[in-house]
């Protein structure tokens, strides 16, 4: 991103339950996270609201949030509307994108440039806002 080398650790627990008590030391302190669902699987966009009250819960970090809509190829087999996934993102001040991982590489590159941007954003922000301790040395003076 411009001048700054971005490393983004992503872990993808695939939302499966076998994995629910590990995540929360994975997010605890985290700036991103992305929460995928799948278009054709309506039990995968319901579970959203589970890992927004996880994340509420367990993160000591305002991490911002990204809701992303998969499998959008799957227009036939779509359970779960554009508008659906774009209002509950909205109502909890979250970003969306749909796409297909399929489909659309360049959705996936959009993707990475706003989680960077984001992530740059709050690298710069912890910096200008965190308290600098700074030392003063003082020489002795001695008197007469």
């Amino acid at each position: 991103m411009g001048d700054y080398f971005i490393k983004l650790n992503m872990w993808d627990t695939a939302g499966q339950e076998r994995f629910r008590s590990l995540t929360p030391m994975f997010y605890r302190e985290t700036d991103f996270i992305v929460l995928i669902y799948s278009v054709d699987n309506l039990q995968s966009f319901k579970s959203l609201a589970s890992w927004c009250n996880s994340i509420t819960t367990e993160c000591v970090t305002q991490p911002t949030i990204v809701v992303v809509a998969n499998k959008s190829d799957l227009e036939s087999q779509r359970m779960v509307t554009t508008e659906t996934g774009l209002n509950f993102a909205v109502e909890h001040g979250f970003d969306f994108i749909e796409l297909s991982a399929k489909d659309q590489p360049d959705k996936i590159n959009d993707l990475m440039n706003l989680i960077g941007k984001k992530c740059l954003t709050k690298i710069i922000s912890k910096d200008v806002n965190e308290p600098t301790d700074v030392l003063v040395h003082a020489e002795k003076s001695s008197c007469c």
